[in-house]
């Protein structure tokens, strides 16, 4: 049996991950920085509640910025 993981699951090991290097992205508010948006609408991407047009853009861009494939 394979076990996949969502992309809210790897983005927050890959996070988790930085953290404990001590590189950056390593926190949720830090990609609020990079993308100017609120830690609290970043989070609401993440989990897939604002994934419209734009909140797919944005993902991409958490995505590439944390550097995990897709």
């Amino acid at each position: 049996m394979t076990n996949v993981l969502s992309v809210y699951e790897r983005i927050t090991i890959q996070l988790s991950r930085n953290k404990k290097a001590g590189i950056r992205p390593a926190t949720q508010r830090d990609l609020a920085e990079y993308l100017e948006k609120s830690p609290t609408y970043v989070g609401e991407i993440l989990r897939g509640g604002k994934l419209g047009p734009r909140g797919r853009k944005y993902l991409n861009m958490i995505i590439d910025y944390v550097g995990i494939e897709n």
